[in-house]
């Protein structure tokens, strides 16, 4: 049996049959980038950042992970709040994290069993 590679890519869905196709690798890269800048933003006492500000970065955070505009596609005709927002984030974060828990997962179960084979 040939290798293959497997496709490494992560599908977000949303409401109004709305599907993104993004890769794993480059979603984790953002992710860290910008829970590093919220991070800042939520201890950083010397500026006063409003709804509107914080709201720009996420949207700007899921921009970048979804492709330019889709925040607005996300949203529809729905008022873009930060709550809101946070879940679209939290959601993203959580689908990125299940990804990889599912890849760490197969890399251990392939190591037991060629320890169980060696036996």
């Amino acid at each position: 049996m040939a290798f293959k590679f497997e496709k490494n890519t992560i599908i977000l869905e949303f409401e109004n049959n709305l599907k993104f196709e993004v890769d794993a690798q480059k979603t984790g890269d953002i992710i860290s980038k910008y829970t590093k800048i919220f991070e800042d933003i939520r201890t950083d006492t010397t500026e006063n950042k409003t709804n509107e500000d914080v709201c720009n970065k996420v949207v700007c955070a899921i921009d970048e992970i979804l492709g330019e505009g889709s925040t607005k596609k996300i949203f529809g005709e729905r008022t873009i709040k930060l709550w809101d927002l946070v879940d679209v984030w939290t959601y993203i974060c959580n689908e990125q994290a299940f990804f990889h828990e599912r890849k760490r997962n197969k890399i251990y179960q392939n190591r037991q069993q060629r320890r169980h084979n060696k036996k």
